[in-house]
């Protein structure tokens, strides 16, 4: 589980346990469970059949479009 401020990520290789999870939290606390990661903290996040690959070239592209660059 990792928390940021107001975005929580939680992630695990039981699909039942994630679940039971979510419910425990989403009584706890008021939260949207928003799928899978997709971006977080300029971090772009793929998953697929293949594996998981994370990517910043979003943010780079962001960072040098302020600059004109």
């Amino acid at each position: 589980m990792v928390l940021y401020v107001d975005g929580v990520i939680f992630t695990g290789n039981d699909d039942y346990l994630i679940e039971i999870f979510n419910s425990v939290m989403k009584k706890e606390f008021e939260m949207t469970d928003m799928g899978f990661l997709r971006y977080f903290l300029g971090i772009e996040v793929d998953q697929n059949e293949n594996g998981i690959s994370i990517s910043q070239a979003r943010y780079v592209n962001e960072v040098l479009g302020r600059f004109n660059m």
